[in-house]
């Protein structure tokens, strides 16, 4: 009888826990909905206050055209410059320094002129759009809504970025290396990691090659 109870309250044991498995399920289910829901909105919303004030600016001065509606700032404006330098580099993956370089190298590939229509979005926005957009997995209208630009114009900007830097910046800093600077990194392979015979390494490449008949079970790819 004692063992049998022992049974039944063990198995009452495994249901409760199985109903409150399923019951934080749902609750977590429903809290990525709400999440993905609050989204959406705030992405309509953005577009609704962005066409008022467009509306608000249009009866104020008549006759006047716009090529975009004007967006609310903030987070670039304001909050970029008080994060500590640990932070931007969370956001950026770069240092203020290294941010700035950049910016100023590639100046003349990414600045837009100014018009009597609107004013150009800034060179160290721009950059700050791409590097953000390369080095996190937000959407495109995630980072709109961050920076307070249309989700085509992120994607614009993204490209001509990464443009720039190829074309600005590709020769001086990518590049075969020579004779001699090959020699050089096979005896600083050799002596740091006593791996001869190598000239570099590559993260996250996959390359096919033949394997020796020897020992052809070292060349596997076990990562798929």
């Amino acid at each position: 009888m004692e063992n049998e109870d022992s049974c039944g309250d063990g198995h009452a044991r495994i249901a409760a826990l199985m109903t409150s498995f399923m019951q934080l399920e749902a609750e977590a289910q429903e809290a990525k909905y709400e999440a993905d829901a609050a989204e959406d909105r705030m992405v309509r919303m953005s577009g609704v206050i962005a066409a008022a004030v467009a509306a608000a600016s249009l009866s104020s001065r008549p006759g006047r055209r716009f090529w975009a509606l004007p967006r609310n700032e903030g987070w670039f404006e304001r909050t970029l410059p008080q994060l500590d330098d640990q932070a931007f580099k969370t956001y950026f993956r770069v240092s203020r320094a290294t941010f700035r370089f950049i910016a100023e190298t590639c100046r003349g590939a990414l600045e837009k002129m100014n018009t009597q229509m609107r004013e150009p979005i800034p060179v160290e926005k721009r950059v700050a759009v791409g590097l953000y957009k390369l080095c996190s997995s937000s959407e495109g209208r995630s980072v709109a809504i961050i920076v307070a630009v249309g989700r085509s114009t992120v994607n614009s900007i993204y490209r001509e970025f990464c443009k720039a830097v190829v074309e600005v910046m590709g020769d001086e800093w990518i590049g075969l290396p020579t004779a001699q600077g090959m020699r050089d990194h096979m005896r600083e392979f050799a002596a740091v990691c006593d791996f001869p015979n190598a000239v570099g390494a590559m993260d996250g490449c996959h390359f096919p090659v033949s394997p020796p008949k020897e020992h052809a079970s070292d060349y596997i790819n076990y990562k798929g």
